[in-house]
């Protein structure tokens, strides 16, 4: 899905450029890393091994010009609602959730016993 030279958003680093795919011996081990490089931090540098998924889903590539006018454009118009406390006992609403490069819309109620409405969100992301 990624080749070098490609630019990409990687976690909270932000912009980064795929240097090189190098190889490194870990414990007796040959691991396949890409070697990224922040854009706005030439002096750091992140070896991402390829075989950890749950680094490799940070990685994201970056929308083009036309799919964030899309994106813009599905959003209705509707009355932002703020949580002042995401621990509250309840929330429902309509939710806005981006994910995979699709954006996802749902009406759900949520009861957050013990969980935060950010925890139940997470949740239903992991569902679809």
């Amino acid at each position: 899905m990624f080749n070098i030279g490609d630019t990409v958003i990687y976690g909270t680093q932000g912009i980064c450029k795929i240097e090189e795919k190098i190889q490194k011996d870990l414990k007796g081990k040959m691991t396949e890393y890409f070697v990224l490089k922040p854009i706005y931090e030439k002096s750091s540098t992140i070896f991402l091994p390829l075989e950890n998924d749950v680094l490799m889903s940070r990685m994201r590539p970056i929308l083009s010009k036309d799919e964030v006018l899309d994106i813009i454009n599905t959003i209705p118009s509707k009355e932002t609602i703020w949580i002042e406390n995401e621990n509250s006992d309840g929330y429902e609403g309509d939710i806005f959730i981006y994910k995979d490069n699709n954006l996802l819309f749902d009406s759900i109620s949520i009861q957050t016993i013990g969980d935060s409405i950010h925890s139940q969100i997470n949740k239903l992301l992991d569902t679809q």
